[in-house]
């Protein structure tokens, strides 16, 4: 489910040709993303539901801002080349090619059922 839940199409790279603000669920039309965000990827059992995940990707000097926020607060925050977001990781590229693998879960409904069965 959590790639139902990524603010863009798993296996979209962002990179120098691609910025902007994206907000989860990527499918889903703008007007009805946060109901739709609450319906398939939050928790209704507890508080973690209404605020859609996002990813901000902006121009930082030579290098692009990664922002990513879960619940309305950053939980990362990257000046990097480009990333690459899957399902279940996001790459994050350095411009000398250096690769680091992220393992990144979307759905905050996953995130409390993996906590449950722990």
């Amino acid at each position: 489910m959590s790639g139902c839940c990524t603010p863009v199409m798993p296996g979209t790279t962002l990179d120098d040709n691609s910025y902007g603000f994206f907000q989860a669920p990527w499918w889903a039309p703008s007007l009805l993303k946060q109901q739709v965000f609450t319906i398939f990827c939050a928790d209704k059992a507890t508080d973690n539901h209404g605020i859609p995940s996002s990813i901000e990707w902006t121009r930082d000097g030579k290098n692009n801002k990664l922002a990513i926020s879960v619940q309305g607060e950053i939980v990362l925050k990257k000046s990097i080349a480009k990333t690459h977001i899957a399902s279940h990781k996001i790459q994050l590229w350095k411009r000398n090619g250096h690769v680091d693998d992220i393992s990144f879960n979307w759905s905050l409904l996953e995130e409390q059922n993996n906590k449950d069965t722990q």
